[in-house]
């Protein structure tokens, strides 16, 4: 579903408590598993938002959990 680039308008991860822990713009998906100040996030399961327009010009915003083990 990710466009030809591979790159997403928008990925935000937040915790349990809704918090948001990660945050990109514009740029490959990826997470490090850190924190936004660059710390690493504890292990723990984390909700993760994707929006992203298609080739064809169709807007979609995924959501699910992605768990964190260290």
């Amino acid at each position: 579903l990710l466009n030809a680039d591979n790159k997403v308008q928008s990925a935000k991860v937040f915790n349990r408590f809704g918090n948001m822990v990660y945050y990109l713009e514009n740029d490959e998906v990826s997470w490090p598993g850190t924190n936004l100040d660059g710390s690493p996030a504890e292990t723990a399961t984390y909700i993760y938002v994707l929006e992203f327009t298609d080739l064809n010009g169709r807007f979609y915003r995924l959501t699910g959990p992605v768990t964190l083990v260290r």
